[in-house]
């Protein structure tokens, strides 16, 4: 009997996502959310509907991606049963510029770790065309040839979603779950850790983008994030641009024998998501 996964989230990015990997991984899968979606087993995230399908169907795993930091984490934590859940939360909980509503996100966590959930904390997703990280800058080198680099030292360890993806995969197919998952935030990254500026290289060597570099230090950073607030962009964003954001997979990788590919193919993977993304949306267009 294939193992059954429920999704709660799956209308958005990281949801679809997984349920694309874990349907192509032979895995049974329901998604839930406010977005109904045709092309896979929906139902409603109204709490008597997720509650008879966590009674009658009785996933092996269920994955959420509701923000911890908002409202809505509330009635997924009252249902948490143990470590077949896994919740996705950010390794941006660990910056040490916190985010708006950051302490809320962090008791959350706490709370989900008391039931006994799986909490992961990922790092930059990205692939498949639809992050706002890796591909919206390969979008920009692009459309624009130019490319804009701030700081450049510090370093980042992107993690392509179909990483993640495998990551779930084998957490559902675990029978039990490692007890080293449960009791802390689990970290997930890439393969390397890389300064920002050796992936700004990267990505202008995968896009031909030829164009002149825009190079923004700390200082005009500082300067810079008066300005950016009258477009809507806080000042805590603009401090942890020039943050290291690398974890440790020690954890994940000991557990499950999990390990991510190769950043360099993930990156040349992401930069052909992100063209086929743009030729499919002007094929929509026309």
């Amino acid at each position: 009997m294939s193992r059954r996964v429920l999704v709660i989230g799956a209308s958005g990015y990281v949801g679809r996502c997984y349920v694309d990997a874990a349907r192509s991984a032979g895995l049974e899968v329901k998604g839930a959310g406010r977005q109904p979606d045709s092309s896979i087993d929906f139902v409603t995230s109204r709490g008597d509907e997720l509650d008879r399908v966590l009674e009658d169907w009785q996933p092996h795993q269920v994955v959420t991606t509701v923000q911890l930091r908002s409202m809505d984490a509330s009635w997924v934590l009252e249902r948490i049963d143990g470590p077949r859940w896994v919740v996705l939360s950010s390794a941006q909980l660990a910056s040490k510029v916190p985010a708006p509503n950051t302490r809320e996100g962090l008791l959350n966590e706490e709370l989900a770790l008391l039931r006994g959930a799986v909490v992961v904390r990922p790092t930059m997703i990205f692939g498949h065309g639809g992050d706002l990280n890796i591909s919206r800058m390969i979008r920009q080198l692009q459309k624009l040839r130019v490319s804009l680099q701030v700081g450049g030292e510090q370093l980042v360890q992107p993690i392509h979603v179909d990483d993640l993806s495998n990551f779930l995969i084998r957490h559902a197919q675990a029978e039990p779950v490692p007890q080293s998952l449960v009791g802390a935030p689990v970290e997930l990254g890439g393969e390397a850790q890389m300064a920002m500026a050796e992936l700004i290289d990267d990505l202008v060597q995968l896009t031909g983008a030829r164009g002149p570099r825009v190079r923004i230090n700390e200082k005009s950073l500082a300067r810079f994030g008066s300005v950016a607030q009258l477009a809507g962009v806080r000042r805590d964003q603009i401090a942890r641009l020039t943050e290291d954001k690398v974890v440790d997979n020690s954890i994940a990788s000991g557990a499950l024998d999990w390990e991510p590919q190769s950043t360099p193919h993930r990156l040349e993977q992401a930069a052909e998501e992100a063209a086929v993304r743009v030729v499919s949306a002007t094929d929509t267009v026309g």
